[in-house]
C-alpha cells in the first residue's frame, strides 16, 4: 500500500488502545428563513456503511498544498469501534472521575488526519494560513458526516508535528452543529481563508479541541480521554 510507512502511525494510534486494553455552538449562520438551495453541491452516494470513507475521500481531495499535494489523508474505519470502547471528557482540570461525561464510540465517526510527513505531520513551513485551511477541513468532515451520516459525534485526530507524536483532536456533537445543517454548506464555509466569516470556523473548530490520552476503561476495553487540561 502506497502509504503504508505514513498510515503506521495511525496504527500506532490504535495499537496504544489495544495495549490498554489486554461547547458551545457559535453562530456562524446569518438570519432570516431557511434557504430553498441544497445543502450541499456533492452529496455520498456510497451505503450507508461506506458513506464515511466516501466524504473522507471526497473533503480530503478539496484541500491541497500549493505543491498540489493535499493537505492530509483522512482515515477512518472499523477499528476504532473495536478497540476504543468508551470516550469522555473530564471538566478542565478536573481528571476523570464519577462526574466525567461518557460517550458511546458505536454512536459516534473517528477519523485521523494525516499530513505525508513524520508523525503526521504536514511537511513544508507552518503557518496561520496552513492552519485555518487545516481547521477549515476539519469543520467541513465533521458537518458532512452529520449530514449523511446516521451518527451523534465526530472525533478527528489532527497531525502531530515532525518533534511529536498526535495528541490534539476535535470532538464534535451533533447538537452542537445542528444550525449548521439546515443552512447551505457554502454559507458556513467561506472561500476566503482571511475574512471574518473564516475567523467563525476557526473559532468554532478550536472551541472542540481537545488534547487525547488513550486509557484502560475500568470495565475494561480502551477509553478515549478528552481533556481541554
Amino acid at each position: 500500500m502506497r502509504y503504508a510507512k505514513r498510515f503506521g502511525l495511525v496504527y500506532f494510534l490504535l495499537a496504544v488502545v489495544v495495549g490498554v486494553a489486554a461547547g458551545t455552538t457559535i453562530n456562524l449562520v446569518g438570519g432570516g428563513g431557511r434557504s430553498r438551495s441544497p445543502w450541499s453541491q456533492w452529496k455520498p452516494s456510497a451505503p450507508a456503511e461506506l458513506r464515511p470513507k466516501e466524504i473522507a475521500n471526497r473533503v480530503a481531495t478539496a484541500y491541497r498544498l500549493r505543491n498540489g499535494r493535499r493537505l492530509v489523508d483522512v482515515v477512518t474505519g472499523d477499528p476504532f469501534q473495536s478497540v476504543i470502547t468508551e470516550v469522555a471528557t473530564p471538566a478542565i482540570g478536573a481528571g476523570f472521575g464519577r462526574e466525567t461525561p461518557v460517550y458511546d464510540p458505536s454512536r459516534m465517526r473517528m477519523f485521523v488526519l494525516c499530513g505525508q510527513g513524520k508523525n503526521c505531520s504536514v511537511p513544508g513551513t507552518p503557518s496561520v494560513e496552513r492552519t485555518l485551511l487545516l481547521h477549515r477541513e476539519a469543520v467541513e468532515l465533521a458537518l458532512y458526516t452529520f449530514k449523511y451520516v446516521d451518527t451523534d459525534g465526530v472525533v478527528e485526530f489532527l497531525p502531530g508535528t515532525a518533534s511529536t507524536r498526535p495528541n490534539l483532536a476535535f470532538f464534535f456533537r451533533r447538537s452542537e452543529v445542528r444550525p449548521f445543517l439546515s443552512h447551505p454548506l457554502r454559507s458556513t464555509l467561506p472561500q476566503a481563508l482571511r475574512s471574518r466569516s473564516a475567523e467563525r470556523v476557526d473559532r468554532l473548530a478550536l472551541t472542540h479541541m481537545y488534547r487525547f490520552e488513550l486509557q484502560q476503561a475500568q470495565a475494561g476495553g480502551g477509553l478515549l480521554l478528552l481533556d481541554r487540561g
